[in-house]
């Protein structure tokens, strides 16, 4: 690697693009961030921006209780049994128990701490600076996130850039730009489409909207070709549609 493009770690990179943010002006109170980029290096400099942040923690990490350092189960299956957690509904029909506390996490410093149950008795654990925050602000503020998820996930598979790495701000803006131009092209074609009020009211995702399009786009195909007085023509429509029609008439036959 050439001194003029040195290696960064996601976390270095990461805090490049949040202080360019700051510099370009874009206006923003809080960060949103998985496990992976939970880390003193990266809520140190969030903070230094003067921004908030939260961030999904996982099961393994230490907080101070009852004079020991103990990890979050450990911690949420004791508080479980003391305390009465507040019943959330997220999204269509999804239940969740929830309880706040403020604690002290080791490496980290004093947090605010949502426990998360769900209804397979499964916890999740999300952790803030914002000390002030009770249940419905915690998960208030990480709920987008899923969707910011979902449409990177998928929209990196839809888009066709799957395999763009944003390991530099070249690449993360080309990312962006590259992202955004796709997105605009496929909304562009979910509305021509007679199922888009159906779409947007199921508020879908690029994968559902990359279907629908792509299923309409065979079906016009399909009843374009059809309608083509074309002997040659037909006969291909009849072997992508139908590929085992020859060798099942000569099996007949014999």
């Amino acid at each position: 690697m050439n001194d003029d493009n040195p290696f960064k770690t996601k976390i270095e990179t990461q805090k490049e693009h949040l202080t360019y943010l700051i510099k370009m002006g874009l206006n923003f109170s809080y960060v949103t961030m998985d496990c992976w980029y939970f880390c003193k290096d990266m809520t140190a400099h969030i903070e230094g921006l003067g921004k908030s942040w939260i961030a999904e923690a996982k099961s393994n990490r230490l907080v101070w209780y009852n004079g020991k350092w103990r990890s979050l189960l450990y911690f949420a299956n004791e508080m479980i049994g003391k305390y009465n957690f507040k019943v959330a509904n997220i999204g269509d029909e999804s239940k969740y128990y929830m309880k706040v506390f403020t604690v002290k996490m080791k490496e980290i410093g004093t947090v605010r701490l949502l426990v998360s149950l769900n209804k397979h008795g499964n916890f999740k654990f999300y952790v803030s600076n914002r000390t002030d925050w009770n249940e419905t602000a915690m998960a208030k503020h990480y709920c987008p996130r899923w969707d910011i998820e979902v449409w990177h996930r998928e929209g990196k598979g839809n888009y066709g850039i799957e395999d763009c790495l944003l390991r530099s701000r070249r690449r993360v803006e080309m990312y962006s730009t590259l992202s955004s131009l796709a997105a605009n092209f496929l909304e562009i074609s979910s509305m021509l489409s007679p199922v888009y009020a159906s779409l947007i009211k199921q508020g879908c995702t690029p994968e559902m909207k990359h279907r629908w399009v792509a299923a309409e786009l065979v079906g016009k195909l399909i009843m374009y070709v059809g309608g083509i007085c074309n002997t040659e023509v037909r006969k291909i429509m009849g072997g992508l549609l139908c590929p085992y029609k020859s060798t099942m008439g000569k099996r007949e036959a014999s």
